[in-house]
């Protein structure tokens, strides 16, 4: 539940431009989720452990590692909140 939700909150979140600006215009968010962390999101929230249940995949293994990468920015979010 809280890695569907953090995929809603990256079409909502600001993030730092080239020049080191926050960029909050819409299009502008939405685009960059698009290019950066949507396909990885995606594919952390999949039960590839039930969708290839009956073999060993190493790709499994590394799908579970990017969700280290999620847990990182569900913080970065809270931390934002407190804020």
């Amino acid at each position: 539940m809280i890695f569907v939700l953090d995929i809603l909150f990256g079409f909502f979140t600001g993030f730092r431009n080239k020049q080191g600006h926050l960029e909050k215009r819409a299009k502008k968010v939405v685009l960059n989720y698009l290019k950066t962390w949507l396909l990885i999101d995606v594919m952390t929230i999949l039960p590839y452990e039930y969708i290839f249940a009956s073999s060993k995949f190493t790709f499994i293994k590394f799908i579970k590692f990017l969700k280290v990468f999620k847990f990182v920015r569900v913080f970065k979010y809270a931390n934002a909140i407190k804020e």
